[in-house]
């Protein structure tokens, strides 16, 4: 049975092989015009030596680590810091997958802990801080947090409703540390709200009472602070469930803020570049 068995493995590998008449699978002059089989190829061609060479390149090609090229090292990953909230927690994974689904953003399944101090923290262009409380930071790791923002660094700070007392504390402290002309509200026109889709306000769980709070470095926006809890808009829960309920009514557009949110850090204002404009007013009108 075994034999039969061989004997039709390679009747079916000699139905898919070219037909060769040089080792080289080119037409010689004079050669015998057969198709070469898969056999033949492995008496006439390959002497036992070759044929434990290629068998060892093969399988250590099999076997050999994934290649990097430009790979995950340059893969987009948010940057959370302080304690997560368990309840939210798997929500940037989340608008992970939806980055990756809706644009060209290759991201990292989860977000990366990180901590002020951490090496790796310069490494990530967008951090999110929320939660019950701010963190107790020191001087030295609310200064390093500047010096993040003033490199390029984008920090979002989400308040789970109006008047969150961690994004308060965290806007006026780092606001202390940035120009008086820093502060802005972030009205309609704003490039974040078309930096991918049209939108007119930040969108979460909640409904904004006001205008968005942003920190300016250099022309762009180092710090956007909100207060419509956009984690709470994509949270699932262990069985795939919104994990709150939705009193704005419009999840989709949740997701979409949050996209914005992404493609504004990494690609700032290429938006508000007037070949844009003629095109985004007829959108959205």
């Amino acid at each position: 049975m075994i034999r039969g068995l061989r004997q039709a493995h390679a009747a079916s590998l000699n139905r898919w092989l070219p037909a060769c008449h040089s080792p080289l699978g080119l037409s010689s002059k004079g050669s015998d015009r057969r198709p070469l089989t898969l056999s033949a190829w492995s008496r006439g061609f390959m002497d036992r030596r070759g044929w434990l060479k290629l068998s060892a390149a093969g399988m250590a090609g099999l076997f050999a680590p994934p290649a990097w090229a430009f790979g995950e090292a340059t893969r987009f990953a948010f940057g959370q810091l302080g304690a997560p909230d368990p309840v939210r927690s798997g929500a940037w994974a989340r608008l992970a997958l939806e980055l990756g689904q809706r644009t060209s953003v290759t991201c990292q399944p989860r977000p990366s802990a990180l901590s002020l101090e951490d090496a790796a923290l310069f490494r990530h262009p967008f951090l999110i801080l929320s939660g019950a409380s701010l963190p107790p930071w020191t001087e030295d790791a609310w200064q390093r947090l500047h010096r993040y923002l003033g490199a390029g660094g984008f920090l979002f700070l989400d308040g789970r409703g109006p008047g969150d007392p961690l994004v308060q504390q965290a806007y006026d402290r780092l606001a202390r540390r940035f120009s008086p002309e820093a502060k802005l509200r972030l009205d309609r026109e704003h490039v974040l709200f078309r930096s991918f889709y049209l939108l007119e306000r930040p969108m979460g769980r909640v409904l904004a009472s006001e205008p968005a709070r942003a920190l300016v470095q250099d022309g762009r926006l180092a710090v956007v602070a909100t207060e419509v809890d956009l984690a709470g808009a994509l949270a699932r829960d262990a069985f795939g469930a919104w994990s709150f309920d939705l009193p704005s009514g419009d999840r989709e557009r949740a997701v979409r803020f949050g996209v914005n949110l992404v493609m504004y850090a990494l690609c700032t204002d290429y938006k508000a570049d007037q070949v844009h404009i003629p095109f985004l007013l007829k959108r959205r009108r």
